[in-house]
């Protein structure tokens, strides 16, 4: 089952057939920091396994995001972005939006993401950096 959402004349939705995953690669793996040099085969596995959000604009794939979730307990966002030439128009925020209110994962409890630099974005979606004594991080170093 997809979920999908038109907003302003985007299309945000989840069906995985229709994502471009070349285009996803590619961004991913050249354009942000956070996965330079993803081998493809790991790109290919964390799609698969996640709930995978493709963003549209006239049959045009704009941007992505995906949620590793149980569907319960906790659900963690990854690999959000808006290709360039669309952003700064709002396309963001209307995908955030669409993750946290899709009734797929409504019942989602904790929410986490990890960010370097989009820190004030994420603050308003309630997203908080504040440490919490019961939150533990184990980062493992990249090998790629």
């Amino acid at each position: 089952m997809s979920y999908q959402q038109t907003i302003n004349g985007f299309l945000f939705n989840t069906d995985k057939k229709m994502i471009d995953l070349q285009y996803v690669y590619d961004f991913l793996s050249t354009e942000s920091y956070w996965s330079q040099g993803l081998p493809y085969e790991r790109f290919f596995t964390a799609f698969t396994n996640s709930l995978c959000y493709g963003v549209y604009r006239n049959n045009k794939q704009i941007g992505f995001a995906r949620v590793v979730t149980d569907y319960s307990e906790c659900g963690l966002i990854w690999d959000v972005f808006i290709d360039p030439e669309y952003q700064r128009q709002g396309i963001g925020k209307l995908l955030m939006n669409s993750i946290l209110t899709n009734p797929e994962t409504k019942y989602v409890f904790n929410w986490f993401l990890m960010t370097e630099d989009a820190h004030e974005f994420y603050k308003q979606f309630n997203f908080t950096s504040d440490p919490h004594p019961f939150v533990m991080t184990k980062i493992t170093p990249r090998t790629f």
